[in-house]
């Protein structure tokens, strides 16, 4: 202890290594091209859904970018909601279980409602919940497509009789 007492009033030295990182040999990434593997507008990703009976096919929400659509595994992605501008705040989504051709997405904060895909996101139907503000989940009954479970926040700023299941 008394060893401790001695150096409690020296200052404390820090050491900083400056010595440079490795440099990596440019032949070693010379071969590698950069691509995009994601959405090109439309910041983060919300919800995903893929078609089970189909590898390689998934669906990506864009908080403000619509749904994206890949059927090559993610090297390209399409949006399929760029036809519906009331379509552009998706909160969730979901590809029915039975019917890869069957999809749903549920919009947020605009109040919007929810929407059906039976072309495999070719076209959309609006089918209703449409002041049901923040669309939050989807389950789609995994034998029947048309039946479907969704979750609402409703508007987050009132008392709202449009919130839960």
């Amino acid at each position: 202890m008394a060893l401790l007492s001695r150096f409690h009033s020296l200052p404390l030295l820090l050491v900083i290594s400056t010595v440079a990182p490795a440099q990596v040999d440019p032949r070693l990434y010379a071969g590698l091209q950069w691509r995009n593997i994601g959405p090109f507008r439309g910041g983060r990703i919300t919800a995903v859904s893929g078609a089970i009976s189909q590898p390689g096919v998934f669906y990506a929400a864009a908080a403000l970018g619509g749904v994206w659509k890949t059927v090559s595994a993610g090297a390209t992605w399409f949006n399929v909601t760029d036809s519906v501008p009331e379509i552009a705040n998706v909160t969730a989504l979901e590809v029915a279980p039975s019917n890869p051709s069957v999809v749903y997405l549920g919009t947020g904060d605009r109040g919007a409602g929810m929407y059906k895909s039976t072309d495999a996101g070719a076209s959309w139907r609006h089918i209703g919940l449409d002041d049901h503000h923040g669309i939050s989940a989807i389950l789609v009954d995994p034998h029947d497509p048309d039946m479907v479970l969704v979750a609402a926040l409703g508007d987050l700023r009132v008392k709202s009789e449009k919130r839960g299941v």
